[in-house]
């Protein structure tokens, strides 16, 4: 009777253990071209287990998509230092070459993209509404000479991101 007790629990706990090691299914967003404008566009990936799947999901989104018709929206150099999440407030810190990088060129058009894939990547989780973003665990001053706030020159890092559900790709687009 004992020996079914155990292995009763063994069974339990293993089942439970591989319940938690499962991929987990998320949405990454990269830009994509339409009609001569550019949006957002979900690419599907399984994300490996992790202690913090959103640091795992935005080292994805670093990687680029794997699709031929989306491109990257933040440059490959690019390091996601710590995603921390608190109150529905995610606060993800870079490295620096999110800011000095120029392998994808800063414009208006570039950079409320690269924003809104981190942001509306994170915002797809329940726990998360919103986004801060800071560099080297800084939200303002400079470093190598660019602005942290100014980020690629046109959207102030010094505010809070909700989802941005306007720039995604519909399919009536």
């Amino acid at each position: 009777m004992k020996k079914k007790w155990l292995l009763a629990i063994s069974l339990i706990f293993m089942a439970l253990l591989l319940s938690a090691c499962s991929a987990q299914t998320v949405g990454l967003y990269f830009a994509v071209e339409s009609e001569g404008d550019f949006y957002l566009s979900a690419e599907t990936r399984s994300i490996k287990p992790s202690p913090n799947i959103y640091q795992a999901s935005l080292e994805q989104l670093v990687d680029g998509p794997k699709s031929s018709h989306l491109y990257a929206t933040l440059p490959a150099g690019t390091r996601v230092i710590q995603v921390q999440v608190k109150d529905q407030l995610a606060i993800v810190d870079f490295s620096s070459d999110i800011l000095t990088d120029t392998s994808i060129p800063h414009s208006s058009t570039t950079e409320k993209l690269a924003l809104y894939s981190i942001v509306n990547t994170l915002t797809q989780f329940e726990e998360i509404s919103r986004v801060k973003i800071t560099i080297e665990g800084k939200s303002s001053g400079t470093i190598d000479g660019s602005n942290i706030e100014d980020f690629w020159g046109h959207i102030g890092l010094y505010e809070e991101f909700s989802t941005n559900e306007g720039i995604i790709l519909s399919n009536e687009q």
